[in-house]
């Protein structure tokens, strides 16, 4: 087989549930699980049922708040339940085709967000409909990327940038990588005082970050357009290394290479301009003092996590009257199934906010969206979001007993200890601050060494892969992660079996599998990361 079929490929995504925001961990939704089965429907042309679905949206009798939720799981059933020969694509490296596709499914996305908007001001939208549109905009944003890829865009970029002779902004780009809302901005927009920014970093980290809620996104980072007295802009945000910083706007163009960037305007231009102007005014007078707030505290302004600059700018501009998030990402997994919350000193309780908030708030309009496919980041971003996804469910398995947990080993209680000490004299700066809890950076250091690893081998599968075959997809990704995972399990329990025979001479372990002492095993066969994360081999 040559390839996944692009929605096929996608909406892998689809296969969590449909978790819907609680105020707490006990007051979830009872309306998710498995996909619908819509039945054998046989060929599909991937354009014309883009365009069938742009059509239904604004249509009434097929698309409202009553069958939102149900018209979206209905439609990503289709695709990601039909057989991957059934789907009719453009021929690969055809880009007029499938920019075509790209510009219509960018519209599904407009429209989907006017309907949000609609319903939300009727008052009717509830949270199932809400997360839906989360999860679309997810699988359309990889469908619109692995089209992009599939039309062969990957190396424009590059090629521009040669051409220039220095870095290109993301504004100063075209089609497929930026995509603009030109109805409502036109052509050209340029970035306006209190423009909030959503990102994707690519760092490990980035991918954790995106992952924290119960709806996973695909953006690690936001901020906020600043403005200074005499009209300069800046962009605000929080960094880990850093804390709360600002920057000229054309410097954080120049310098920014982010696999994504998808910016957001309020729907009130007199008061994005003052909250842009009251958060700059406030980095101004910390003098770059604010420290990262590891904990996600909101109530905590002497430190701020990156989504609360956004958030505290809109709230000093109106006397406390705007407070952003409009629907909040759900943050019970985690916390109530893992220590991870526990371990990273996280406070949220059952909701967080979560930069991709943005995206579903009916106070804002998406101004354009970038994606950078030049240099591998778009892909890079996508071994990373399935590496973690895959310790997320692992760590989050239905049975407690089958669960994986991070186990104390004296390297990451020395590894922590060294970095905290060479960070009071200054190495590492870059990196981390000399304010970062002794258990989160012992947290963080386990994850990095888990991802590397599985990332490495991702890239070894990829690479024996014949010249010019496509990215794996997001699927295959997490599939890989699942077949290196059994393996590496048996290599810390060499004697894996279910016999009889290995009862008598193995040690019982959690799920009624028997394994051989382990010291047994050979040195050859260690496990690349059981050691100091581990489950039961199979659940």
């Amino acid at each position: 087989m040559i390839i996944k079929k692009i929605l096929i490929v996608v909406l892998a995504w689809f296969l969590l549930s449909h978790n819907v925001l609680a105020d707490n961990c006990q007051n979830q939704s009872s309306e998710s699980g498995q996909k619908t089965n819509p039945g054998s429907i046989g060929k599909i042309d991937l354009k014309q049922k883009v365009d069938e679905i742009l059509a239904e949206i604004y249509d009434a009798n097929f698309f409202n708040v009553a069958a939102c939720h149900q018209y979206i799981d209905q439609r990503t059933s289709v695709a990601y339940l039909t057989s991957t020969s059934e789907f009719i694509l453009p021929a690969q490296g055809n880009q007029e085709q499938s920019l075509e596709i790209i510009n219509n499914l960018f519209k599904i996305r407009l429209a989907l967000h006017e309907k949000l908007r609609e319903f939300d001001g009727a008052g009717t939208i509830g949270a199932a409909c809400v997360n839906s549109i989360r999860e679309a905009n997810q699988f359309i944003r990889f469908a619109e990327e692995y089209l992009m890829e599939w039309g062969r865009f990957d190396g424009e970029l590059d090629q521009l940038e040669k051409a220039a002779g220095s870095p290109l902004s993301f504004l100063s780009v075209e089609k497929p990588h930026k995509m603009v809302n030109e109805e409502r901005f036109g052509n050209n927009p340029e970035l306006k005082t209190g423009d909030v920014l959503v990102i994707r970093g690519n760092a490990n980290v980035s991918a954790m970050i995106a992952r924290l809620g119960d709806e996973e996104s695909i953006f690690s980072h936001s901020a906020i357009v600043g403005e200074d007295q005499d009209n300069k802009k800046y962009i605000v945000e929080a960094l880990i290394p850093k804390g709360l910083i600002y920057t000229p706007v054309d410097q954080w163009l120049r310098e920014t290479r982010d696999a994504r960037v998808a910016v957001y305007r309020f729907n009130d231009e007199a008061m994005a301009q003052k909250a842009g102007r009251a958060i700059y005014r406030y980095a101004m007078d910390k003098g770059k003092t604010a420290p990262y707030d590891f904990a996600m505290d909101e109530s905590d302004r002497a430190m701020f996590f990156c989504s609360e600059v956004a958030q505290y700018g809109y709230w000093l501009a109106s006397d406390g009257d705007i407070v952003l998030p409009k629907h909040r990402t759900a943050a019970c997994k985690l916390r109530t199934s893992t220590s991870f919350f526990d371990d990273m000193g996280i406070k949220t309780e059952g909701s967080l906010f979560s930069p991709a908030d943005i995206e579903v708030d009916p106070r804002f309009e998406l101004v354009l969206d970038f994606r950078d496919i030049s240099a591998n980041r778009l892909l890079q971003a996508r071994r990373k979001d399935a590496v973690l996804q895959s310790i997320y469910q692992w760590m989050t398995r239905e049975s407690e007993k089958d669960r994986y947990n991070f186990y104390s080993t004296p390297k990451y209680f020395l590894l922590g200890t060294f970095a905290k000490i060479v960070r009071q004299f200054g190495v590492g700066a870059e990196i981390f601050p000399k304010h970062i809890p002794f258990n989160t950076l012992q947290t963080l250091l386990r994850y990095e060494d888990v991802a590397k690893i599985l990332l490495k081998n991702l890239e070894e599968i990829e690479n024996d892969r014949k010249a010019g075959s496509p990215s794996l997809s997001f699927r295959d990704l997490m599939t890989a992660n699942e077949q290196f995972r059994e393996a590496d399990c048996k290599k810390y329990y060499p004697g894996l079996g279910v016999s009889t025979e290995n009862q008598v001479y193995g040690v019982v372990q959690p799920g009624g599998y028997f394994y051989l002492p382990v010291q047994n095993k050979p040195v050859r066969d260690t496990s690349e990361f059981h050691d100091f994360f581990r489950g039961t081999c199979s659940s």
